[in-house]
Protein backbone atom coordinates (compact mmCIF):
# COMPACT_ATOMS: atom_id res chain seq x y z
CA UNK A 1 0.00 0.00 0.00
CA UNK A 2 1.27 3.27 -1.08
CA UNK A 3 1.90 5.77 1.95
CA UNK A 4 3.65 8.96 2.27
CA UNK A 5 6.74 9.26 4.75
CA UNK A 6 7.41 12.71 6.25
CA UNK A 7 11.05 13.78 7.54
CA UNK A 8 10.41 17.07 9.82
CA UNK A 9 13.21 19.08 11.32
CA UNK A 10 11.42 21.61 13.44
CA UNK A 11 12.61 25.34 14.07
CA UNK A 12 15.58 25.16 11.85
CA UNK A 13 17.75 28.45 12.23
CA UNK A 14 16.97 30.33 8.78
CA UNK A 15 21.02 30.91 8.54
CA UNK A 16 21.06 27.13 7.87
CA UNK A 17 18.00 27.22 5.57
CA UNK A 18 20.27 27.71 1.81
CA UNK A 19 23.16 25.50 3.19
CA UNK A 20 20.79 22.67 3.89
CA UNK A 21 18.91 22.97 0.32
CA UNK A 22 22.77 23.49 -1.02
CA UNK A 23 23.74 20.23 0.35
CA UNK A 24 20.24 17.99 0.00
CA UNK A 25 20.00 19.11 -3.64
CA UNK A 26 23.74 18.58 -4.55
CA UNK A 27 23.95 22.20 -5.07
CA UNK A 28 20.73 22.63 -7.09
CA UNK A 29 21.41 19.57 -9.65
CA UNK A 30 18.66 17.60 -8.11
CA UNK A 31 15.81 20.03 -8.39
CA UNK A 32 13.40 19.64 -10.78
CA UNK A 33 11.08 22.47 -9.90
CA UNK A 34 9.70 24.91 -7.14
CA UNK A 35 7.21 26.41 -6.02
CA UNK A 36 6.50 29.34 -3.58
CA UNK A 37 3.80 30.12 -1.90
CA UNK A 38 3.10 33.73 0.27
CA UNK A 39 0.34 35.51 0.51
CA UNK A 40 1.81 38.34 -1.57
CA UNK A 41 1.82 38.32 -5.31
CA UNK A 42 6.05 38.96 -5.84
CA UNK A 43 7.06 35.94 -7.62
CA UNK A 44 10.24 34.67 -6.96
CA UNK A 45 12.81 33.14 -9.39
CA UNK A 46 15.72 31.22 -7.87
CA UNK A 47 19.03 29.80 -8.97
CA UNK A 48 19.71 27.53 -6.17
CA UNK A 49 23.09 29.25 -6.97
CA UNK A 50 23.55 32.39 -4.45
CA UNK A 51 23.88 31.12 -0.80
CA UNK A 52 21.40 33.57 0.03
CA UNK A 53 18.48 33.28 -1.97
CA UNK A 54 16.80 31.22 0.52
CA UNK A 55 17.29 33.24 3.48
CA UNK A 56 15.84 36.32 1.74
CA UNK A 57 12.89 34.98 0.96
CA UNK A 58 12.05 34.23 4.27
CA UNK A 59 13.65 36.28 6.43
CA UNK A 60 11.39 38.17 8.64
CA UNK A 61 8.29 37.21 6.80
CA UNK A 62 5.83 34.62 8.40
CA UNK A 63 3.24 32.78 6.07
CA UNK A 64 5.82 31.58 3.03
CA UNK A 65 6.26 28.05 1.85
CA UNK A 66 8.75 26.97 -0.44
CA UNK A 67 8.11 23.84 -1.82
CA UNK A 68 11.13 21.73 -4.14
CA UNK A 69 10.87 18.03 -5.81
CA UNK A 70 13.83 16.38 -6.05
CA UNK A 71 14.92 14.10 -8.95
CA UNK A 72 15.82 12.18 -5.98
CA UNK A 73 17.49 12.62 -2.16
CA UNK A 74 20.79 11.35 -2.47
CA UNK A 75 22.77 12.51 0.65
CA UNK A 76 25.01 10.73 3.34
CA UNK A 77 23.80 7.35 3.14
CA UNK A 78 20.36 7.69 1.43
CA UNK A 79 19.09 7.46 -1.91
CA UNK A 80 15.53 8.23 -2.86
CA UNK A 81 13.53 8.99 -5.99
CA UNK A 82 10.67 11.81 -6.11
CA UNK A 83 11.10 13.53 -2.81
CA UNK A 84 9.62 17.03 -2.20
CA UNK A 85 11.01 19.17 0.32
CA UNK A 86 9.03 22.09 1.90
CA UNK A 87 9.81 24.83 3.71
CA UNK A 88 7.27 26.75 5.86
CA UNK A 89 7.48 30.16 7.97
CA UNK A 90 5.48 31.07 11.37
CA UNK A 91 5.69 33.38 14.00
CA UNK A 92 9.58 33.61 12.88
CA UNK A 93 10.11 30.17 13.08
CA UNK A 94 10.95 27.72 10.43
CA UNK A 95 10.06 24.05 9.46
CA UNK A 96 12.09 21.91 6.89
CA UNK A 97 10.10 18.55 5.67
CA UNK A 98 11.21 15.80 2.98
CA UNK A 99 8.33 13.77 2.10
CA UNK A 100 8.56 10.59 -0.46
CA UNK A 101 6.11 7.68 -1.59
CA UNK A 102 6.74 4.18 0.03
CA UNK A 103 7.09 2.91 -3.03
CA UNK A 104 9.65 5.09 -4.29
CA UNK A 105 12.01 3.84 -1.24
CA UNK A 106 12.47 0.39 -2.99
CA UNK A 107 16.07 -0.13 -2.02
CA UNK A 108 14.63 -0.81 1.89
CA UNK A 109 12.47 -2.84 3.65
CA UNK A 110 10.95 -0.95 6.64
CA UNK A 111 13.68 -1.51 9.24
CA UNK A 112 16.34 -0.66 7.26
CA UNK A 113 14.76 2.13 5.61
CA UNK A 114 14.04 3.41 9.57
CA UNK A 115 17.96 2.77 10.38
CA UNK A 116 18.40 5.06 7.66
CA UNK A 117 16.36 7.58 7.95
CA UNK A 118 17.39 7.84 11.43
CA UNK A 119 20.83 7.91 11.16
CA UNK A 120 20.49 10.36 8.09
CA UNK A 121 18.17 12.59 10.86
CA UNK A 122 21.08 12.38 13.47
CA UNK A 123 23.83 13.49 10.95
CA UNK A 124 21.81 16.48 9.28
CA UNK A 125 20.22 17.93 13.36
CA UNK A 126 24.19 17.28 14.11
CA UNK A 127 25.39 19.12 11.34
CA UNK A 128 22.65 21.83 11.58
CA UNK A 129 22.14 21.95 15.17
CA UNK A 130 18.35 21.24 14.97
CA UNK A 131 16.98 20.26 18.18
CA UNK A 132 13.61 18.37 17.48
CA UNK A 133 12.34 16.01 14.57
CA UNK A 134 10.41 13.04 14.00
CA UNK A 135 9.69 10.90 10.84
CA UNK A 136 6.89 8.70 10.12
CA UNK A 137 3.46 7.92 8.05
CA UNK A 138 1.73 11.23 6.99
CA UNK A 139 0.74 13.21 9.28
CA UNK A 140 4.00 12.38 11.03
CA UNK A 141 2.59 15.33 13.61
CA UNK A 142 0.63 12.32 15.29
CA UNK A 143 2.22 10.63 17.51
CA UNK A 144 1.01 7.00 16.74
CA UNK A 145 2.11 7.22 13.38
CA UNK A 146 6.15 7.95 13.74
CA UNK A 147 8.91 5.85 13.10
CA UNK A 148 11.26 8.05 15.59
CA UNK A 149 12.00 11.25 17.31
CA UNK A 150 14.78 13.11 18.13
CA UNK A 151 14.52 11.99 21.59
CA UNK A 152 13.08 8.35 20.92
CA UNK A 153 14.28 5.72 17.98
Amino acid sequence: MSEIIELVFEEINIKSLDDIIMDISNAGSLIKKYSIKSDTEKREILSFKNPEEIQNIFDGKDGIALFINLTELNFDNIRIPNCMIRIISYDNKYDFEINFNNEDAILYDIETLKKVLTTFSVNLANRYKIKKYYCGYEPACDEENRLFTSNRY
